[in-house]
């Protein structure tokens, strides 16, 4: 199941992501979505930053969703041990996770299914 919900994105004039229980390491910045590798929940979250003008709730300023790992802490391929760094293609089709612990680098397709990876 894909996790969805709203984070702040500002919580004082200075913040950009902030959710409780985070340990946001790296980000990247695509468009209108900026992509967090998040280390204590073992995950790649895309949180929008602008409004799609639609009326799906998930797609507005602050909706986040989990486009890698989020299944548990782990070295299965579709599990990730302390995200680090990441990159996501021109075309926002994969994402490239430093996948610390394991020590690997993990190419994820960036859909609506994150218990997946290439």
């Amino acid at each position: 199941a894909v996790s969805k919900k709203r984070v702040n994105l500002v919580s004082d004039k200075h913040s950009v992501y902030s959710e409780a229980g985070s340990g946001p390491a790296g980000i990247f910045v695509r468009g209108n979505k900026l992509y967090v590798s998040d280390n204590k929940s073992d995950s790649v979250k895309v949180i929008s930053l602008e409004d799609d003008r639609s009326n799906d709730t998930t797609k507005a300023v602050g909706a986040s969703e989990v486009v890698a790992g989020g299944n548990g802490r782990g070295k299965k391929p579709n599990q990730l041990n302390r995200p680090w760094r990441l990159f996501v293609d021109e075309l926002q089709q994969y994402i490239y996770v430093v996948d610390r612990n394991n020590a690997r680098v993990q190419q994820w397709p960036i859909t609506n299914n994150n218990s997946s990876n290439s």
